[in-house]
């Protein structure tokens, strides 16, 4: 799994709830787009992508989020087959409507505390395995 989180408070609350969710996930972070890309590029080298990318969409701020997205989607066509969830603290519907348009699979806003965000892994793992 993949997570693009540019707040290590944020990551750190990911990967809590990822562990105590999803505990045999081992996420790898990365808190911007150049490094990113840089692993992703690798990942096209080596031809093992993410089972799922968690992209904040304020990465700093929501064009460099949404610039992100749209890389990734007009990447190789494994990599766009990679389901993406489109985190943010923001519940505007014009960024949740920007989000789908790019080609996000899901768009969740962020929880508050490390058990509001194991409720909503708890939720995406359902949802992804089925």
């Amino acid at each position: 799994m993949l997570v693009i989180e540019d707040n290590p408070e944020q990551w750190w609350l990911i990967q809590k709830a990822l562990e105590s969710c999803l505990p045999g996930v081992e996420p790898v972070w990365f808190s911007n787009q150049h490094t990113t890309k840089a692993y992703l590029e690798e990942c096209a080298v080596r031809g093992r992508y993410p089972h799922l990318i968690l992209l904040d969409l304020y990465l700093p701020d929501r064009e460099v989020g949404l610039a992100m997205l749209q890389r990734i989607r007009q990447g190789s066509s494994a990599l766009r087959k990679v389901p993406i969830l489109v985190l943010s603290h923001s519940n505007r519907m014009e960024d949740i409507t920007e989000a789908y348009t790019l080609g996000a699979n899901a768009y969740m806003v962020k929880p508050l505390n490390e058990q509001e965000w194991s409720a909503h892994f708890q939720t995406v793992t359902e949802y992804w395995s089925q």
